[in-house]
């Protein structure tokens, strides 16, 4: 989900209640730059699908501005990623150290962050590189600090030659499935 400073929406985390919370705690909770998790109960089956969770339970939330100075913004090596066609990683610690911090790695491009210790610096790149690798995002571990991998994955690209009536079709279903 996001929301500007002029509360507009777009997209959405799940139902009106949530998008109504977070609206409402993240502007100015966020005001400073720093992140926090917002913990929200999760009554509704549809939020607890996205979640993979089963029945009711509790799911936190890493809520955070985007372009804040001096952090890494996963957007912005989202939006790198989508333009030149490379894939990215970004891993964020979400519990037991400075929660937030990334390190991130684009194809091609050397690693970066803002994690000063060694060795979690460290496995946190190993986790990029195997995320451009493999593709996959998840939860890893690496002492008491929790961090969440997040691959990023351009759409590929599809080249049509011609304007035969055969190629507006195709161009909208590519359209439609998230191809470039």
């Amino acid at each position: 989900m996001l929301l500007t400073q002029f509360r507009w929406i777009t997209s959405s985390a799940s139902g009106v209640s949530l998008d109504a919370e977070l609206a409402n705690v993240g502007w100015d909770r966020t005001r400073r730059g720093e992140p926090f998790l917002l913990q929200c109960q999760a009554p509704d089956g549809d939020l607890c699908a996205a979640f993979g969770l089963d029945g009711e339970g509790a799911v936190e939330l890493l809520v955070e501005r985007a372009g804040v100075p001096g952090r890494i913004d996963p957007l912005e090596i989202a939006e790198k990623c989508l333009r030149t066609q490379r894939r990215g990683a970004v891993v964020t610690v979400i519990a037991g150290g400075k929660l937030g911090a990334r390190v991130a790695l684009v194809a091609g491009e050397d690693p970066f962050g803002e994690i000063d210790e060694p060795a979690l610096r460290g496995a946190m790149i190993d986790d990029c590189r195997r995320a451009l690798e493999t593709g996959e995002s998840g939860l890893r571990r690496h002492g008491d600090v929790e961090c969440y991998v997040e691959a990023i994955l351009p759409p590929p690209r599809l080249f049509i030659f011609g304007i035969g009536h055969d190629a507006v079709p195709i161009v909208q279903l590519a359209h439609a499935i998230g191809w470039d």
